[in-house]
């Protein structure tokens, strides 16, 4: 069970999410804690948003799937070098 405490316990930004002008990418995981599907969401709420999936990863995904991290993160910042606002690489797992 996860948990959150303190003085972010209440903290929600999602009302926010469509003010984000910049490219952003949201990247999930299949064992990660944090919905993947939730991830992919946020991404179409921004106004530039692109999401990657990592088949095989958790929250650590840079560690545990690294190829598939370091595949989606390029991607993007490839994309975004060259001019686009988003990118729709995903590996061949989806949430």
């Amino acid at each position: 069970m996860l948990a959150l405490a303190g003085r972010l316990a209440g903290w929600d930004r999602i009302a926010d999410l469509h003010r984000i002008d910049v490219p952003t990418l949201f990247m999930g995981a299949t064992f990660d804690a944090f919905d993947p599907g939730l991830a992919r969401w946020m991404s179409t709420q921004v106004k530039h948003g692109s999401y990657h999936h990592c088949a095989n990863g958790s929250h650590c995904a840079q560690w545990d799937d690294q190829a598939a991290f370091a595949q989606g993160l390029l991607a993007f910042l490839e994309a975004v070098d060259q001019g686009k606002k988003t990118v729709r690489y995903e590996s061949t797992a989806n949430p």
